[in-house]
């Protein structure tokens, strides 16, 4: 499911009206590589997808549950933050 994900959100990156499609998909395919421990993976996109949302400002609230999850998975990984 993990890879349909990532093949999707591929697809929308190349439609330029697709881009909430997009992050849909990266952030539905973060959550799959969080859950197969692929935690380093899923922090980049995690936070990629928060520094997306702080520059668009209908979507700057949501960057900080983004931001959040990006930190949840830091500890997971041992990492001090």
């Amino acid at each position: 499911v993990k890879e349909y994900y990532k093949r999707a959100a591929e697809m929308f990156e190349l439609d330029d009206h697709g881009k909430s499609n997009f992050s849909k998909c990266n952030l539905k395919y973060a959550e799959y590589c969080a859950k197969d421990n692929e935690l380093q993976a899923a922090i980049e996109i995690f936070e990629a997808e928060g520094e997306k949302a702080l520059q668009n400002t209908l979507l700057q609230y949501g960057a900080k549950d983004h931001f959040f999850r990006a930190g949840i998975l830091h500890l997971a990984t041992g990492d001090t933050v």
